[in-house]
């Protein structure tokens, strides 16, 4: 069962309300939410890597997410396959959004295209890569969950 949310009017007996009252737990100290929303803007990270033929361009890293997130677009051009083998990931998901073209990947064995406004997310221990099957570039945006991978990771690869 889920539990209404602190705060919320709930029904108890003969048709009376009983509002659920805030815990004192979940307090911010004063100005906290102030401070993270005067820090917000759009692509924080905005740094484009490139992995062979792939780019991959950072929009968001666990930095500018508390950890929870990191998003990137990645670039793969026609008839391209990705160069490392198969891999899976124990500490986080991967999902994919697909923007222009096709990817096809191959998660534990079975192969799933991602076109444009479709998502895929990949399990945590999930053995997968992808290819490029057509002949045109295919953009995809890739959300990592937890952030457990950021720019760093790229740029090591790309040495």
């Amino acid at each position: 069962m889920i539990s209404p949310p602190l705060g919320v009017y709930v029904p108890i007996e003969d048709g009376k309300l009983k509002r659920l009252q805030k815990s004192r737990k979940r307090r911010l100290p004063i100005g906290a939410m102030t401070q993270q929303i005067l820090d917000l803007h759009v692509n924080p990270s905005d740094e484009t890597i490139r992995v062979g033929l792939l780019t991959v361009r950072f929009f968001i890293t666990g930095d500018n997410s508390s950890g929870s997130i990191a998003a990137f677009e990645l670039t793969v051009p026609g008839a391209q396959r990705l160069l490392a083998p198969a891999h899976s990931h124990d500490h986080y998901e991967e999902t994919i959004y697909g923007i222009d073209g096709a990817l096809t990947w191959t998660v534990d064995g079975k192969q799933i295209e991602v076109g444009p406004g479709q998502a895929l997310c990949i399990p945590r221990g999930a053995i997968h890569r992808f290819d490029n099957n057509g002949s045109r570039d295919v953009k995809a945006l890739c959300v990592i969950t937890p952030a457990a991978i950021g720019p760093q990771y790229f740029r090591e690869a790309a040495e």
